[in-house]
């Protein structure tokens, strides 16, 4: 059996705690900003406030490093790259500005590099909740057909192996997209994003069969490809 240790000083709880305050203000600011957004000028309708977003994406791979036991120790845990799906749902704030919370999920393999070669696979699951904040640009012809837009994140992502172990990271993003707005209520939105992750203190990953390691150790760099059709209430 192969075994790989962190210590690190963030725990699963206060990850999820911290998220959880953070989805918690963001959703309260929408509310609180309803009643102005509902006296907006009738010419605003066509930028409807309620946005529902399937996404289907393809995530780049995932290197996560396990702590050294002797001196030129390489090995880590690699989470192959795949497809994922997931559903965003979003309000508009102003013309420009919008707030959504995104959900994905990816089934994925997990194996161990390095030391005494590369491990057989074993299934594991990633799931993200992230809190997404974008601001749009609007060409002056075609403010109503195309929108190019700029993405932050905050969140949080979660593995689970096939032995039901969890290990949760904190996770931010930025990246970049553009909306093509096809009626007043349908569309469809393409982007890109940088998605990385810290990992701190977290339990055992199953990386094979006889394989198991304890993940963690910083930041860890993550790449998305995401595209959906949009639609608007």
């Amino acid at each position: 059996m192969m075994h790989a240790h962190v210590d690190m000083p963030v725990s699963h709880r206060s990850v999820w705690s911290l998220f959880s305050r953070i989805s918690f203000i963001a959703w309260l600011s929408i509310f609180g900003l309803s009643p102005s957004l509902a006296a907006q000028d009738q010419s605003q309708k066509w930028l409807n406030r309620v946005e529902i977003t399937p996404l289907a994406s393809y995530w780049g791979g995932v290197h996560l490093p396990v702590q050294a036991n002797f001196q030129g120790d390489n090995r880590e845990v690699i989470l192959d790259a795949g497809p994922s799906f997931g559903l965003a749902l979003g309000m508009r704030l102003q013309d420009e500005n919008a707030i959504e919370l995104r959900w994905s999920r990816q089934d994925s393999y997990a194996y161990m590099n390095g030391g005494d070669g590369v491990s057989p696979k074993s299934d594991v699951t990633l799931a993200q909740l992230h809190c997404n904040f974008t601001h749009e640009f609007a060409f002056a012809h075609r403010a109503h057909l195309v929108r190019p837009f700029l993405l932050a994140s905050v969140g949080a992502t979660r593995i689970e192996d096939v032995t039901s172990s969890k290990s949760l990271g904190f996770t931010v993003g930025i990246g970049a997209g553009i909306k093509l707005l096809l009626t007043h209520h349908v569309g469809f939105r393409m982007q890109a994003a940088w998605l990385p992750t810290f990992w701190g203190q977290q339990g055992n990953v199953s990386c094979g069969p006889d394989c198991a390691a304890r993940i963690g150790g910083g930041l860890v760099s993550q790449t998305e490809v995401s595209v959906g059709p949009i639609l608007r209430f």
